[in-house]
């Protein structure tokens, strides 16, 4: 609960430093408490004991595992990449040097994706060691993870094409670009499975897999506008702020409510009339065999949603919406007073709280009231990965984010890429399916209908995933940005 209380402050951008710092100490000292008493602790820290070996030894002869990290050269003054490939019989892993951070970003710029050139940066090099593979479980960093690599283009055309560059979620322009056609790529030579972690080959992790309860929440269609409906379960819980403060914290000196500057940060976003026809053809291809409880409207509010999720635990989460990720805020003295008018998510030091997802009512906040929605609602509407991540939703096997650019956040080092997918994982979610750059709503109308097709029968995200990807390959060939935006990570 204190965890929840600093998290939603920070994220609505609460004034008070004082009170959020007390909620994060006394978190913080709990936190220790709990962790040395829990006998799950200790068994926890050995998988961090894992080696190398033990991945290698749970990959058969068709497999193999490949660990990627990022380093700077000295030398030439810049971030590059590197592969640890893992394969039976390997004395050691091999290791490749692969390219330079920068041509890596410059080759993955949203609406101009360069896969050939993505592929002789991240993958080239590692290809002559995976004679007789057929399968490959790899776990990138940084600016990997917005990467599409089933995408990677290992065989070019000769011709060059005019392009129709798919409109993004909620917009209507259309660019053409010029780009050379592909015969083959990734997809089409191996069975890749992205991982957060290859430690999951060796842990249990991929192993222990749940069954697939047979439930869903459906959330799309969604009033960014109005007020939500109040819902009669907002009764059933206390304040989680005054929760927090009755556990010895003695300063009640502060705003019960977060709030931020009233400056607006943009345009309002626009209903999205694609994702309720995608939450409806979903529902009713489900219904016959599931439990379907469908969001939409007014009724998508962050509260019910939260309640929902925790009380209810559906076996699948599918929200369809838009989404954010704002980078890096440049900080100075001269242009100090302009960033602290900006709201809290867009500024935020936390990557955690600058990306997340729109919810009822969340025009409200974004364009710079969200007094008005706390006071009526006691959220803001805007669903931050820093709040996922405080959620228990342990029962939730899958989570489809059906959004624009749910999969990115800021490339920290070493640590990968901060985001929504972390806080889904971090709130027990097992299998994420994110985008990673704006997707078509006709599109993804398409995907969505041949995975949870598929779904119905199979009860295996990974195996469907991989088919309604692969049909969707044939269906467009000469056009990835249609299928390759979204990945399904583990």
């Amino acid at each position: 609960q204190l965890r929840r209380a600093y998290n939603k402050m920070q994220s609505e951008g609460g004034s008070n430093k004082e009170v959020m710092e007390r909620y994060k100490m006394e978190a913080d000292s709990l936190d220790k408490i709990l962790v040395n008493k829990l006998g799950e602790y200790a068994a926890s820290k050995r998988k961090f004991e894992i080696t190398w070996r033990d991945v290698q030894s749970n990959l058969s002869a068709n497999q193999a595992a490949i660990e990627y990290a990022r380093y700077y050269d000295d030398n030439d003054s810049a971030y590059k990449y590197l592969a640890l490939v893992v394969r039976p019989g390997y004395e050691y892993p091999e290791l490749v040097k692969l390219g330079k951070e920068d041509n890596i970003s410059l080759a993955n710029q949203p609406n101009a994706h360069d896969f050939a050139a993505l592929y002789d940066y991240v993958w080239k090099g590692i290809d002559s060691l995976l004679t007789g593979v057929s399968t490959v479980y790899y776990s990138p960093t940084g600016e990997l993870n917005n990467v599409a690599f089933s995408a990677l283009c290992f065989e070019a055309g000769n011709s060059f094409m005019a392009a129709a560059i798919a409109p993004k979620r909620g917009e209507t322009e259309i660019e053409n670009n010029s780009t050379r056609s592909c015969n083959s790529v990734l997809m089409d030579k191996y069975v890749l499975h992205q991982l957060t972690t290859t430690r999951y080959l060796a842990d249990g992790t991929l192993k222990n897999i749940r069954d697939l309860n047979s439930s869903i929440t459906l959330v799309g269609g969604i009033n960014y506008d109005d007020i939500p409906i109040a819902e009669e379960n907002a009764k059933h819980e206390e304040s989680e702020q005054d929760f927090a403060l009755n556990i010895n914290l003695t300063n009640r000196d502060h705003e019960n409510k977060g709030r931020r500057s009233s400056s607006g940060i943009g345009r309002p976003m626009k209903y999205l009339q694609g994702t309720r026809e995608e939450v409806t053809q979903v529902a009713n291809e489900l219904n016959r065999s599931w439990s379907v409880q469908t969001m939409s409207d007014r009724n998508a509010s962050e509260h019910s949603l939260k309640w929902q999720l925790e009380t209810k635990s559906p076996g699948v989460l599918h929200i369809a919406t838009h989404g954010f990720a704002f980078p890096d805020e440049e900080r100075d003295d001269s242009r100090q007073l302009l960033i602290e008018k900006k709201p809290a998510y867009s500024i935020s030091e936390d990557p955690m709280v600058r990306c997340g997802l729109m919810l009822s009512g969340s025009n409200i906040s974004w364009t710079g009231n969200s007094k008005k929605m706390i006071e009526q609602t006691g959220e803001d509407g805007i669903l931050t990965a820093a709040e996922v991540a405080n959620l228990d939703l342990s029962n939730t096997k899958l989570v489809v984010l059906s959004a624009c650019e749910t999969g990115l956040g800021k490339i920290e080092g070493s640590e990968g890429t901060f985001g929504l997918k972390r806080g889904f994982k971090l709130a027990g979610v097992e299998q994420i399916i994110v985008s990673l750059w704006s997707v078509p709503d006709k599109e993804t109308m398409e995907l969505m209908t041949l995975f949870y097709t598929d779904l119905t029968t199979t009860l295996n995200p990974v195996v469907s995933f991989e088919k309604a990807q692969k049909q969707m390959r044939i269906n467009y060939p000469t056009e990835p940005e249609k299928w390759a935006g979204f990945v399904l990570v583990r």
